[in-house]
This record gives structure tokens, C-alpha cells and sequence, in this order.
């Protein structure tokens, strides 16, 4: 693992085999800054293959490529492994800041408790564009973390950013806010940019796990803040471990609409979700309906 890095670095299409972090079992509320880079300050990062990557900590900032980037531009970064962190942990970045990524994608499992996403944790006042994840996403085994939300198939928390033409395919598993493409999606009334999702597409099976009685699970998304989303659809199944599986959460678990909230275009498969209806307005469709939108 490499400290913090200032600079452009062109892998030239190049591939790393069999890259190994493991910071052990350190608090688990510590900045661990762990990824191949932990920090990443106005930084262009790109053209670059990663296989049979592994990639362990028990701390927050957790990524494959990145902890924690900071005004850095990352494009066409393809990364196939594993990843187990606590929070802020991302297939390819833990947590941004002011951070554009595009054409990228992490096919793997992941494992962690808060802020979990398929390509990135946390994404604050940046911009995901173009990309796409194969994840298996579930809960850390060692975890004692009493939050345990905000998971989701691309981004675990989506917070003043945007989140377009990407799509994700797999399985999310955790307690609350779960979704295909994100968890939670923000938007702070008064403050820019605004949190949007538009012209994403999710496969995902997303598991409420045993014990947990939260409404914030969706297809497509699981919690939505004032937010507008449009133009995406889902087909993933909702799945409840220890209750009757729902019918009403076929794009949107939980939807706050004041704001800047819109859900315009929005479509989800009815049976394959085996879901009929969801908050908001997105509308569902039967499977041979889909394909004519």
C-alpha cells in the first residue's frame, strides 16, 4: 500500500495480478486510508487492469484502488477481487471528495457494515459516470458496528453527487437502506450540487437480513432524499430472510419528496422483482414490456 498521491499515473492498459493489502484488525471508527493509493489529492488516475485483487481492514476508507480521493479524476480502472472493510469501503474507491470517475467497474465480493458500495462507499460532490459493477455485497462477520446501512449495488451513500448511465448486477445483503444502485440518495435543501440518479439500470437480489424491520429497502434505491431520479429502472428481487417477502418496494423503499425530489421515467419489472407497486411514481411492467420503453 502506497501513502497519498499527488500527480497523473497512465497504467497504459497494464494489469496488476494478485494485489494483497491487510491491515489487520484495527478500531473499526479509524480513517485506515487503505487501497492500493490510501489517499488520492488532485490526482488523474487511469487506464488500469487489477486482478485477484484482495483487500482487508477493519476501518473506514476502504478500496481496492483508493481510500479516500480527493479532487482526482480516475477513468477506465477495471478491477476484479475481494474487499472486506468497516465503512466507506468501495470496490474501487472508500470515499470521495470533488471526484470524477467514469468507465470503470469492480466485479467481486465485498464485505462491510456502513457507507458499502459495488464501485464506491461514500460519494460526496462528485460524479460517477459510465460504469458498472458484478458484486456480491454482504455484512462483515467480525463487525460490531451498531449502524450497519447504507448499502448499496454501485454507491453505499450518494450525498450531493450524480450517479448516470451505469448500471450493476448481483446481490446486496444488510439491515436498512439497502438498494440495486445506492442506499441513501441526499440532497440538502439550500446546498449544491443536488443528488441525482439518472439513466441507471439495477439487477440486483437485495436481502433484508433476520432481525431487521426497516421499510428503506429497494430495488433500485433504498432510501430517497429530496432527490431527483430518472430515467432508470430495476428488476432485482426484494428478499425479507425472516418474514414474508414484500410487494411494495419495486424501485424505492422510502422516499422523502420535498426539495428538489423528482421520479420521472421510471420503470421495474414486475415479475421479476415479484414486486406490484413502490413509492413514488415509477411504474411497473411485465416482463415483455420492458424490452419497449
Amino acid at each position: 500500500m502506497i501513502g497519498s498521491f499527488t500527480g497523473i499515473f497512465d497504467g497504459s492498459n497494464y494489469g496488476i495480478s494478485r494485489l494483497y493489502i491487510n491491515k489487520g484488525d484495527i478500531d473499526q471508527y479509524t480513517y485506515a486510508h487503505c487501497g492500493f493509493w490510501g489517499v488520492s489529492d488532485f490526482a488523474e488516475i487511469g487506464n488500469l487492469k487489477v486482478y485477484d485483487s484482495f483487500v482487508s481492514c477493519n476501518g473506514r476508507l476502504v478500496g481496492t484502488l483508493v481510500g479516500y480521493s480527493w479532487y482526482t479524476t480516475i477513468s477506465s480502472i477495471n478491477i476484479e477481487g475481494v474487499v472486506y472493510g468497516e465503512s466507506s469501503t468501495g470496490g474501487i474507491i472508500g470515499e470521495t471528495g470533488h471526484t470524477y470517475i467514469t468507465q470503470s467497474s469492480f466485479v467481486g465480493t465485498l464485505k462491510a457494515d456502513y457507507q458499502a458500495g459495488g464501485l464506491v462507499g461514500y460519494l460526496w460532490a462528485s460524479v460517477l459516470s459510465e460504469s458498472y459493477a458484478e458484486i456480491n455485497i454482504d455484512l462483515m462477520d467480525w463487525s460490531v458496528h451498531p449502524w450497519r446501512y447504507q448499502i448499496g449495488g454501485l454507491v453505499g451513500y450518494v450525498e450531493w453527487s450524480t450517479v448516470e448511465s451505469s448500471f450493476v448486477i448481483g446481490t446486496v445483503r444488510g439491515v436498512r437502506h439497502l438498494g440495486g444502485v445506492a442506499g441513501t440518495v441526499l440532497t440538502d435543501e439550500g446546498y449544491f450540487p443536488i443528488a441525482n440518479i439518472k439513466n441507471c439500470w439495477s439487477d440486483v437480489e437485495v436481502i433484508r437480513v433476520e432481525s431487521s424491520t426497516s421499510d428503506a429497502i429497494g430495488s433500485l434505491i433504498g432510501e430517497n432524499y429530496k432527490s431527483p431520479i430518472t430515467n432508470s429502472y430495476s428488476t432485482g428481487r426484494i428478499i425479507y430472510e425472516d418474514a414474508p417477502d414484500p410487494t411494495d418496494k419495486g424501485f424505492i423503499g422510502e422516499q422523502d419528496t420535498g426539495g428538489n425530489w423528482a421520479d420521472k421515467n421510471n420503470f421495474f419489472d414486475m415479475e421479476t422483482s415479484l414486486q406490484t407497486s413502490t413509492t413514488g411514481n415509477a411504474t411497473g411492467k411485465v416482463t415483455a414490456d420492458m424490452k419497449n420503453f
